[in-house]
């Protein structure tokens, strides 16, 4: 139990700000270039939906995903080679310890558990960055952005994106 603890720390708890972090800047920058698109059209307004869907869609899962393969998979991997390095992987077998017991699966589990819950961080920090960028560039001022979010985003649009299933059956 001691190594899924301290891996759930390392895959969530440690993740958390970077993750929260870029995805609130990937916001701003899809609703300022959102907003400069739209605006040649007169519909700015429609910026809020650009966000809250290539969030709770795409952005937040992938940004959420890759984040943790390049930071903390990538360190797994390093730690694990080290170990076969300097013989404790063996140390670990002379004790009767199956080390893809001890090392991996609770790495892998952690990851399960702490992949969703960072992509909906992401989902969430970047609707917070392009509500910024709204805020600030286009008069969209957060009340109105979470009401335009309530009336035209569904559910099924951020459990699409949890799911990355195109065909939900609602």
């Amino acid at each position: 139990m001691t190594p899924f603890v301290a891996a759930i720390q390392e895959t969530g708890l440690n993740a958390l700000p970077i993750v929260a972090l870029l995805t609130f800047l990937v916001g701003a920058v899809v609703a300022f270039l959102g907003a400069t698109v739209l605006e040649s059209f007169g519909a700015t307004i429609y910026t809020v939906n650009l966000v809250a869907f290539s969030f709770l869609r795409e952005f937040g899962v992938l940004l959420a995903a890759i984040l943790l393969a390049g930071r903390t998979a990538s360190a797994f991997t390093a730690h694990i080679g080290a170990m076969k390095v300097n013989q404790e992987l063996d140390a670990i077998r002379t004790l009767g310890l199956n080390p893809i017991e001890l090392l991996v699966i609770p790495r892998v589990l952690a990851m399960m558990i702490s992949l969703p819950i960072l992509a909906f961080v992401g989902m969430i920090a970047g609707m917070a960055g392009g509500a910024t960028v709204c805020a600030l560039v286009l008069d969209i001022y957060p009340p109105q952005f979470i009401a335009i979010v309530e009336r035209s985003v569904e559910l099924r649009h951020y459990l699409v994106g949890l799911s990355k299933r195109r065909f939900l059956p609602f």
